[in-house]
């Protein structure tokens, strides 16, 4: 995760070049969700980390798979041969903004996955989907949040259903963001899971 963070902190020293108003603006984005993250006591039931933080439990962040954009369809009936896009959607409560994420996605037994294509506001990608995977974006994206990848997949001829899962990738242990904030501030999310089924 050190390398993720290095990575992210030149990305925002590069973008922040000659923008000292918008340093500004990230100080009061901070200040603002410190406020939030004090004023919520309550962990979120997802998130996987033993003790969690104020930031944690306010921002309520998920990462988690859909078969559309909008992070709705959630469960999917599939034949041999045919071809479907899956989405990792990123959510989080609207008083945050997110500058990175990190997650691994597991898929079951034949699915084949083609290729990816990720949203504009995705710029660098480290890591691979299926063992752990960093996105880093050039400008913040506010909440509630957004869909952030979508995976183009087959179903091959051996394939009998099963759950699509996001969580901690192998190598960094982690799932989640990093906020839009000077101090690049990591916080846990909950994983998410979507059914595929066999026609």
């Amino acid at each position: 995760m050190k390398k993720f963070l290095v990575l992210l902190m030149v990305i925002g020293l590069v973008a922040s070049c000659g923008k000292s108003e918008e340093g500004e603006e990230t100080a009061a984005e901070h200040d603002h969700a410190a406020e939030v993250a004090e004023q919520t006591s309550e962990p979120h039931q997802g998130i996987p980390d033993k003790s969690v933080s104020g930031y944690e439990a306010a921002a309520e962040a998920v990462i988690r798979p859909s078969f559309d954009k909008k992070g709705e369809v959630t469960s999917k009936q599939v034949a041999p041969g045919e071809m479907f896009d899956l989405y990792v959607i990123a959510e989080y409560n609207d008083a945050f903004s997110m500058s990175g994420a990190e997650y691994k996605l597991t898929i079951p037994e034949g699915i084949n996955v083609l290729g990816a294509t990720y949203m504009d506001s995705v710029n660098i990608t480290l890591g691979k989907f299926d063992v752990d995977i960093s996105l880093a974006f050039p400008t913040c994206i506010p909440g509630p949040g957004d869909w952030m990848a979508k995976y183009i997949c087959r179903v091959e001829d051996d394939f009998k259903g099963g759950t699509i899962e996001t969580h901690r990738g192998d190598n960094l242990n982690f799932i989640g963001f990093v906020i839009c904030d000077h101090l690049r501030t990591e916080i846990a999310a909950a994983g998410g899971t979507a059914e595929l089924g066999r026609k």
